[in-house]
């Protein structure tokens, strides 16, 4: 796609969907085009689709955004991809590693391109993404509070839906930056958890071992009013720390991250990745490409396995 504006259309138009329109909004090279949602919601005055295969239908669309459930989306995804649309998903990357893999060689099979909003990727440095530091030590700290009703209301109370709670829509942004510092997650032992619906937690603790033999320590809640996150790896000669949105290191040099509150300008990193890859065609350098979040989509299986295993029947 060599076009100078790339026509996106938003396919789901709740809270995410805002969200996506004010990133929008920094990125001109990219023009939101239309929307569809299938409850009838509308973003303002776009142009609002009837039906999603008027958007799959219409030459004019480039690319479309998806930010309805997670559980509910990878037929539409897929289908996008046939119909030679590129694809922004919001996260988790998708419901399992064999569905993952499916996209990623659809996206490869109709030259297209499928990213993942995985915006914290942009807070440090892309030469840190994918790493592996051997015999690493991890410990993670996420700490983002939510009522309860965020996790029992509406979709995000349907398991099959919303993919899980609080590290499926809060956690996994800096669970994926230590995944991708450490390596390949092999195994993940569940310490404790508070499951406020079967397959839907809103804290949990537990351990990740990696292919390589690297830990990662890790407690997340939405319980907890105080909010922290915290993410801190060390290996024989290096230290990586992210706190808050601030990166740190004993060691690593680079310059190509954003040292920012607004998380809108971290989206609108990602949408401005997307147009470069869109433009040059190069799937392969974007931070935050599907094929580049296989660790995380790893780190979530393993997780989601724990939490629907789990017997202890300890309802918040």
């Amino acid at each position: 796609m060599t076009k100078r504006v790339v026509n996106l259309v938003i396919a789901g138009c709740g809270r995410a969907a805002a969200q996506h329109v004010e990133a929008l909004n920094c990125v001109p090279g990219i023009r939101l085009s239309g929307a569809f949602d299938l409850e009838g919601r509308r973003l303002g005055s776009v142009k609002q689709y009837d039906t999603f295969r008027e958007v799959l239908s219409d030459p004019n669309v480039d690319a479309i955004s998806f930010c309805c459930p997670p559980g509910t989306r990878y037929v539409d995804v897929r289908a996008a991809l046939e119909a030679r649309k590129s694809v922004v998903v919001e996260k988790p990357p998708a419901l399992s590693h064999n569905e993952h893999r499916a996209l990623c060689h659809l996206a490869s099979q109709y030259s297209v391109h499928i990213h993942c909003m995985l915006q914290h990727r942009h807070r440090v440095p892309s030469q840190t993404l994918g790493s592996s530091m051997g015999s690493a030590l991890g410990v993670l700290l996420s700490s983002r509070y939510r009522p309860i009703s965020a996790f029992t209301d509406g979709w995000r109370g349907d398991a099959e839906t919303s993919l899980g709670g609080i590290v499926s829509h809060l956690g996994i942004h800096y669970l994926d930056i230590a995944v991708e510092w450490l390596g390949v997650p092999k195994t993940f032992n569940l310490s404790d958890a508070s499951i406020v619906r079967p397959g839907i937690e809103r804290s949990l603790t537990g351990h990740i071992m990696f292919e390589a033999g690297q830990n990662l320590q890790l407690g997340i809640t939405g319980s907890i009013e105080a909010r922290c996150e915290a993410l801190h790896v060390v290996d024989a000669s290096r230290s990586l720390q992210l706190v808050d949105g601030r990166f740190t290191t004993n060691q690593v040099t680079g310059t190509d991250f954003i040292d920012v509150d607004d998380v809108t300008q971290l989206r609108a990193a990602v949408y401005k990745d997307f147009l470069r890859s869109c433009r040059e065609d190069d799937f392969l350098t974007a931070r935050c490409a599907l094929h580049r979040t296989e660790r995380i989509q790893r780190a979530m299986d393993l997780i989601r396995r724990a939490i629907v295993s789990t017997l202890d029947g300890a309802f918040a």
